[in-house]
């Protein structure tokens, strides 16, 4: 039985695990928390912001407000990491795991019954996919497959927005097979509005991100030649000596970034 056979069996019948990024909309986290209905052996959730609401929510949830949870890990970030270091982290954290299920918080399930579908067709799958999405970069796995191709996030990438459509594009070039699991429902917002609530929910995190949201799109284009969907290059910064996982973090855009968002 090969590595990754035997530490599934380890897990049993439960998803390895499950981790969630969090700025804010502590309420949102609880709904997501509260429509899990399968087991998971671990939930592991990064604090990235000092929010009231988040850090009640985080209390209630490591009291046991789900018992479907084996285990809950709350990494406190002391600052917003950003999406591609969170999910990275996520991975880093976890290294056992034969897969990671990933997810947004302002996510929930819809439908009794899809956790433990997305369970059983990552079982069957975790070895054949690079990734795997239940409702694309909102809810999805990245397999030891998909991370031995593709590596990790590029994390230049702050603090959200385009990180997904980066390593999207790598799959493609790597040939790495990417999939939808059919007939998911679930719900990425609340009532009337949809997509990000954490940028919704807040004036203040809306104004920045109008701007990191822009500069995030000149990196994507010095680094693939053409905005996502219409990529031009073929290796990072049109470099042929570099891989498909080649980012090397800059710090100085890192901080300017930052100060964005204070």
């Amino acid at each position: 039985m090969r590595e990754m056979e035997i530490k599934a069996c380890l897990y049993g019948d439960k998803i390895p695990v499950l981790g969630i990024p969090i700025l804010n909309r502590g309420d949102l986290l609880m709904r997501l928390v509260n429509s899990l209905d399968y087991l998971v052996a671990k939930l592991f959730i990064i604090n990235n912001g000092s929010d009231e609401g988040v850090a009640r929510a985080l209390e209630k949830i490591k009291g046991g407000a789900n018992p479907l949870i084996e285990t809950v890990e709350i990494y406190s970030a002391n600052k917003n990491l950003g999406v591609a270091a969170s999910w990275n982290l996520i991975m880093a954290k976890n290294p056992e795991a034969p897969y990671w299920l990933i997810g947004s918080n302002d996510m929930f399930f819809q439908r009794a019954g899809d956790l433990k579908k997305i369970y059983e067709y990552l079982q069957f799958n975790y070895k054949t996919y690079a990734v795997i999405h239940a409702y694309a970069f909102n809810f999805f796995c990245v397999t030891k497959y998909g991370f031995g191709a593709l590596g990790t996030f590029d994390e230049n990438i702050y603090p959200a927005y385009l990180e997904d459509c980066d390593y999207s594009y790598r799959a493609q070039l790597a040939g790495a097979p990417r999939v939808n699991i059919p007939d998911i429902n679930m719900k990425h917002g609340d009532g009337p509005s949809t997509g990000s609530l954490t940028i919704a929910s807040s004036p203040k995190f809306a104004a920045a991100n109008l701007i990191t949201h822009q500069n995030n799109r000149e990196y994507y284009l010095a680094k693939w030649g053409g905005p996502n969907g219409k990529e031009v290059y073929k290796r990072p910064f049109n470099n042929p000596r570099l891989p498909l996982n080649y980012w090397m973090f800059d710090m100085n855009r890192r901080k300017r970034q930052e100060a964005i968002w204070r």
